[in-house]
Protein backbone atom coordinates (compact mmCIF):
# COMPACT_ATOMS: atom_id res chain seq x y z
CA UNK A 1 0.00 0.00 0.00
CA UNK A 2 1.32 3.44 -0.93
CA UNK A 3 0.43 6.72 0.63
CA UNK A 4 0.30 9.98 -1.24
CA UNK A 5 1.49 13.32 0.02
CA UNK A 6 0.33 16.59 -1.46
CA UNK A 7 2.39 19.76 -1.30
CA UNK A 8 -0.76 21.86 -1.01
CA UNK A 9 -3.16 22.00 1.87
CA UNK A 10 -6.57 20.50 0.99
CA UNK A 11 -8.28 23.88 0.56
CA UNK A 12 -5.63 25.07 -1.90
CA UNK A 13 -6.33 22.23 -4.31
CA UNK A 14 -8.53 23.03 -7.30
CA UNK A 15 -12.15 22.33 -6.50
CA UNK A 16 -15.03 22.51 -8.94
CA UNK A 17 -17.66 24.72 -7.42
CA UNK A 18 -21.32 23.83 -7.82
CA UNK A 19 -24.43 25.43 -6.51
CA UNK A 20 -25.93 28.84 -6.20
CA UNK A 21 -27.62 31.10 -3.71
CA UNK A 22 -30.34 33.63 -4.50
CA UNK A 23 -31.46 36.02 -1.80
CA UNK A 24 -34.13 38.72 -1.92
CA UNK A 25 -34.11 41.58 0.55
CA UNK A 26 -36.38 44.57 0.81
CA UNK A 27 -35.12 47.23 3.17
CA UNK A 28 -36.07 50.91 3.32
CA UNK A 29 -38.08 50.58 0.11
CA UNK A 30 -35.16 49.18 -1.89
CA UNK A 31 -35.61 45.68 -3.31
CA UNK A 32 -32.30 43.85 -3.78
CA UNK A 33 -31.67 40.45 -5.29
CA UNK A 34 -28.27 38.90 -4.53
CA UNK A 35 -26.92 36.18 -6.83
CA UNK A 36 -23.98 33.98 -5.79
CA UNK A 37 -22.34 30.89 -7.25
CA UNK A 38 -22.94 29.04 -10.52
CA UNK A 39 -26.07 30.15 -12.35
CA UNK A 40 -27.25 27.20 -14.43
CA UNK A 41 -30.66 26.03 -15.65
CA UNK A 42 -31.77 25.12 -12.12
CA UNK A 43 -30.74 28.55 -10.86
CA UNK A 44 -32.63 30.25 -13.72
CA UNK A 45 -35.77 28.28 -12.79
CA UNK A 46 -35.37 29.23 -9.12
CA UNK A 47 -34.81 32.84 -10.14
CA UNK A 48 -38.05 32.83 -12.17
CA UNK A 49 -39.90 31.55 -9.11
CA UNK A 50 -38.48 34.24 -6.85
CA UNK A 51 -39.12 36.96 -9.43
CA UNK A 52 -42.78 35.98 -9.64
CA UNK A 53 -43.05 36.86 -5.95
CA UNK A 54 -41.11 40.14 -6.09
CA UNK A 55 -42.83 41.59 -9.13
CA UNK A 56 -44.96 43.72 -6.79
CA UNK A 57 -42.02 45.93 -5.78
CA UNK A 58 -42.87 49.53 -6.70
CA UNK A 59 -39.32 50.75 -7.31
CA UNK A 60 -36.50 49.33 -9.36
CA UNK A 61 -35.24 45.84 -8.59
CA UNK A 62 -31.52 46.04 -7.80
CA UNK A 63 -29.32 43.03 -8.49
CA UNK A 64 -25.99 42.29 -6.85
CA UNK A 65 -24.27 39.85 -9.22
CA UNK A 66 -20.79 40.40 -7.80
CA UNK A 67 -20.68 36.86 -6.40
CA UNK A 68 -21.56 35.02 -9.63
CA UNK A 69 -18.79 32.52 -10.35
CA UNK A 70 -20.26 30.85 -13.42
CA UNK A 71 -23.26 31.41 -15.66
CA UNK A 72 -24.97 29.74 -18.59
CA UNK A 73 -25.62 31.95 -21.59
CA UNK A 74 -29.28 32.26 -20.62
CA UNK A 75 -28.77 32.58 -16.85
CA UNK A 76 -30.00 36.17 -16.77
CA UNK A 77 -33.01 35.63 -19.06
CA UNK A 78 -35.46 35.74 -16.11
CA UNK A 79 -34.13 39.18 -15.20
CA UNK A 80 -34.37 40.40 -18.81
CA UNK A 81 -37.96 39.12 -18.98
CA UNK A 82 -38.99 40.95 -15.81
CA UNK A 83 -37.19 44.10 -16.96
CA UNK A 84 -39.10 44.09 -20.26
CA UNK A 85 -42.42 43.46 -18.49
CA UNK A 86 -41.80 46.30 -16.08
CA UNK A 87 -40.75 48.64 -18.89
CA UNK A 88 -43.94 47.74 -20.78
CA UNK A 89 -45.91 48.73 -17.69
CA UNK A 90 -43.90 51.96 -17.38
CA UNK A 91 -42.50 50.82 -14.02
CA UNK A 92 -38.90 51.09 -12.83
CA UNK A 93 -36.84 48.25 -14.26
CA UNK A 94 -34.02 45.98 -13.18
CA UNK A 95 -30.65 47.51 -12.31
CA UNK A 96 -27.53 45.37 -11.93
CA UNK A 97 -25.29 47.40 -9.67
CA UNK A 98 -22.53 44.88 -9.02
CA UNK A 99 -21.01 42.55 -11.64
CA UNK A 100 -18.46 39.78 -11.24
CA UNK A 101 -15.91 39.11 -14.01
CA UNK A 102 -18.12 36.22 -15.15
CA UNK A 103 -21.12 38.52 -15.52
CA UNK A 104 -19.03 41.10 -17.37
CA UNK A 105 -17.97 38.42 -19.87
CA UNK A 106 -21.57 37.22 -20.28
CA UNK A 107 -22.88 40.75 -20.77
CA UNK A 108 -20.16 41.40 -23.36
CA UNK A 109 -21.34 38.33 -25.30
CA UNK A 110 -24.93 39.57 -25.09
CA UNK A 111 -24.03 43.11 -26.12
CA UNK A 112 -25.11 44.51 -22.76
CA UNK A 113 -23.24 47.39 -21.08
CA UNK A 114 -20.74 46.24 -18.48
CA UNK A 115 -20.21 49.35 -16.37
CA UNK A 116 -22.53 49.34 -13.36
CA UNK A 117 -25.16 50.34 -12.82
CA UNK A 118 -26.58 48.43 -15.81
CA UNK A 119 -30.28 48.92 -16.53
CA UNK A 120 -31.66 45.75 -18.13
CA UNK A 121 -34.89 47.24 -19.46
CA UNK A 122 -33.20 47.92 -22.81
CA UNK A 123 -31.16 44.72 -22.83
CA UNK A 124 -31.67 41.61 -24.87
CA UNK A 125 -31.80 37.97 -23.81
CA UNK A 126 -29.65 35.13 -25.10
CA UNK A 127 -32.57 33.82 -27.17
CA UNK A 128 -32.87 37.17 -28.96
CA UNK A 129 -29.12 37.26 -29.62
CA UNK A 130 -29.26 33.76 -31.16
CA UNK A 131 -32.08 34.66 -33.58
Amino acid sequence: MQSSTFDHPPLAMPVELRGYNIEFDQCDGRATLTLVGDLDVAAADALRGILSCVDDTPGALYVDAGGVLGADLDAFDPLFEVARQRAGQERPGVVVDSLSDTVVELFQLLGVPTHPPVELNVSRSAAEIAS
